[in-house]
């Protein structure tokens, strides 16, 4: 089966999601449209990966007969409207995280998606990374034991994009790198805190860019997480369990880990014909096909991020941004 993509935007992180799906056969993935607002824009990227056709305006995107699947990687306030338009269309779709601003229009943005009867993904790509099905792996098998805490912070010097537009484009350290350890705690834990500690701080245009909370889990389990906009942190994830611990660098899109007998495994990324803008950005791929694979089976969700779990994660943000303060124009 050959998937048929449209790519709605044509900015850095869909640059990358092209460049990996050109790692993956040609007669299982193909990218046959690519819109931006900016036709001039639309048509160098279609120039740079060979894309048949470019369309300035989405609405051109989603009436495309020949779109099966679009990748809808807009600013985060764009993704509710976006991603409706094309599954209007009749069109799956592959959104980046988070795919909306609150777990209000998560739930809509799902049961819509669900009364089309079209697959809807929240692009939480960690989650489709070998070395997390590893490490699933390892703590099924009891070779943790039983999971006690996950250390996990998160952090870059991203001032520069967080001016006085950032709210109204739903940004912020929360949704754009917070959403790392928060999603990599529910996937340990499988559950949601039974209480939560957080704090946060602000720059002078009221975007947040410091979140630092700790998740209470049963059984006197807990994760402790940060996320910075202000500073490079160390990026790592410790998961310490009864019988030793696991260590992942580069914890959000990792191609190794530090196991639970001290050594190391790795799952090495392929070459690609064009640059990433971004570290280990080839690993995208693992989530395109992961659609490609669901659609096969005839299934509207993708089991290793399905609705149930978009909509936790999604909640756990909320509950932060409730008690830390941070508000978005979407939310009234």
């Amino acid at each position: 089966m050959q998937l048929k993509w449209g790519i709605a935007t044509v900015g850095n992180i869909a640059h990358d999601f092209v460049t990996a799906l050109s790692t993956l056969p040609r007669n299982e993935h193909k990218v046959v449209a690519v819109a931006s607002r900016n036709i001039v824009k639309a048509q160098a990227f279609a120039d740079l990966h060979s894309i048949e056709k470019a369309y300035e305006g989405y609405q051109l995107l989603a009436s495309d007969p020949n779109v099966d699947v679009v990748y809808v990687g807009t600013v985060n306030a764009e993704h509710f409207n976006l991603s409706k338009l094309f599954l209007d269309a009749g069109k799956h779709v592959l959104c980046e995280k988070p795919l909306t601003v609150n777990s209000r229009d998560t739930k809509k943005l799902l049961e819509y998606a669900r009364s089309k009867n079209l697959l809807l993904l929240e692009g939480v790509w960690s989650r489709f990374f070998p070395s997390y099905s590893y490490l699933e792996a390892q703590i099924k098998s009891g070779n943790l034991g039983d999971l006690q805490s996950l250390d996990c912070e998160f952090g870059y010097p991203l001032e520069y994009k967080y001016t006085s537009d950032a709210k109204i484009m739903g940004g912020g350290t929360l949704l754009d790198l917070g959403i790392y350890p928060l999603q990599l705690a529910l996937f340990l834990f499988k559950e949601f805190p039974e209480r939560i500690e957080a704090s946060g701080g602000f720059n002078e245009h009221g975007i947040d860019i410091l979140m630092e909370c700790t998740l209470h889990f049963r059984n006197g389990a807990f994760a402790k997480l940060k996320s910075s906009g202000k500073e490079l942190l160390r990026n790592t994830a410790i998961v310490k369990g009864t019988k030793g611990s696991v260590e992942l660098a580069d914890f959000w899109c990792p191609t190794s880990l530090k196991d639970v007998d001290g050594s190391m495994k790795q799952w090495p990324l392929p070459e690609a014909v064009q640059k990433f803008n971004y570290p280990n950005s080839c690993g995208l791929k693992y989530e395109a096909e992961a659609v490609r694979q669901a659609l096969m089976e005839g299934k509207i969700e993708v089991p290793k991020m399905n609705h149930a779990e978009s909509v936790r994660l999604a909640e756990l943000e909320d509950k932060l941004r409730e008690i830390i303060g941070i508000k978005y124009p979407a939310d009234e």
